[in-house]
């Protein structure tokens, strides 16, 4: 993210879906919905949010309704809107590591696996304390890496990357290493 904020304007994040994709895909399904108000001037600019939460059907488009055009036009907005997250997204998975930013419990088993790669060059490391590492975390509801074999295999994609961007001879040699015992210990477990 760059230090100076930059602004898209309201109209253009009306008229190219955003607001019919926020409401509809996140807003909507919890009671709520973002409005836009245009004054007597044409200007607009984002108004409230409505709140029907304790409405048992909430706030919809009421699409089934409406005619081809309306129809149309939501069709263009969504595909557009998918076409943006798709392109968006794929730059983010591929400076980030994901599109939607994980929250602690997801993120911290990936920063637990950056540091212990990291550390490998200072400390010898066996099989043993690889497997008490990937068995230290609760992965209970963790959305990104399932079980212990999804940590194993984040840390070989870890160590590879090492392994190929180092010329350290003594280092790699480490990483080779780490790799052999890592596919070790996922075929054991598979």
């Amino acid at each position: 993210m760059g230090k100076e904020i930059k602004y898209m304007d309201i109209k253009e994040f009306r008229e190219k879906g955003y607001l019919q994709e926020v409401n509809r895909r996140f807003l909507h399904p919890l009671g709520l919905a973002l409005e836009i108000i245009i004054d007597e001037t044409g200007t607009e600019k984002l108004g409230g949010i409505w709140d029907y939460r304790d409405d048992g059907e909430g706030i919809y488009y009421d699409l089934k309704n409406s005619d081809e055009q309306r129809i149309n036009k939501f069709k263009r907005n969504r595909n557009f809107i998918d076409s943006e997250l798709k392109i968006i997204g794929d730059g983010r998975l591929k400076k980030l590591g994901f599109v939607i930013e994980p929250i602690n419990e997801e993120f911290y088993v990936f920063k637990a696996c950056t540091d212990f790669i990291e550390n490998i060059t200072k400390n010898i490391t066996n099989k043993c304390d690889i497997e008490n590492f990937v068995d230290s975390f609760d992965l209970n509801g963790n959305k990104l890496l399932h079980n212990d074999i999804d940590v194993l295999k984040h840390l070989n994609a870890l160590a590879m990357n090492q392994t190929l961007n180092n010329s350290n001879s003594e280092q790699v040699d480490k990483y080779f290493a780490l790799l052999k015992t890592i596919n070790e210990i996922i075929n054991e477990r598979i």
